[in-house]
């Protein structure tokens, strides 16, 4: 989708992907300490930046969509947390040469073409002990036409993490029933891969 499509999505929708953060995220919480560096990419409305947050992180959010920027920023503000929101393209963003313990890329979706430039750029972005937390719909996705994209070239298999991931060290590898929230009717079945990998840079 384009950035005037994501804009037009969150315009008109009070609650679009939910106020919670991600399930899979929050199972994670005891590998997380106060003070590191986390970057939450494709983050909307900042669901999984602010939970962050209030883990003691120093959080960075971003987002293409100014909509989903400003709600954001009033979502941070009304949970009492201070972060960084950015409105920006994320291969943009991850250009710029910064670096991070933790990336969290959840339910991000490129066209192919930008898939293994998103992913080098994540792996580049990573501190030499940092990590990847990862969950995108699964390509089996297709068989329950509960939300993601329908091009199974944007959707993901095991062998497509350990190609374009190779240069971490693989701690987590799963194929995962999840739940889909879909605004008009609320939770529905779906199956997601989840992969944490670490950085194996010495």
């Amino acid at each position: 989708m384009t950035t005037d499509s994501w804009n037009k999505r969150y315009a008109t929708s009070k609650n679009l992907f939910g106020h919670s953060p991600n399930e899979f995220l929050v199972s994670y919480k005891r590998h997380l300490k106060p003070g590191m560096t986390a970057l939450a990419i494709g983050d909307g409305e900042a669901q999984n930046g602010i939970w962050l947050a209030r883990q003691g992180l120093d959080v960075t959010s971003v987002d293409n969509s100014q909509v989903a920027h400003e709600t954001a920023k009033r979502h941070a503000k009304e949970a009492g947390v201070a972060m960084h929101i950015i409105c920006s393209d994320i291969l943009d963003y991850l250009s710029r040469g910064k670096k991070y313990d933790i990336i969290v890329h959840f339910f991000v979706h490129l066209p192919a073409p930008l898939k293994q430039d998103l992913h080098q750029k994540i792996i580049n972005s990573l501190n030499p002990t940092g990590y990847v937390l990862f969950e995108c719909f699964h390509k089996d996705q297709l068989h329950y036409g509960t939300g993601g994209p329908q091009d199974i070239n944007m959707l993901y298999d095991e062998a497509d993490i350990e190609r374009e991931f190779s240069q971490l060290k693989i701690d987590t590898l799963q194929k995962s029933m999840t739940n889909v929230y879909e605004e008009t009717r609320g939770s529905q079945p779906g199956v997601s891969l989840q992969f944490v990998g670490f950085n194996s840079r010495d």
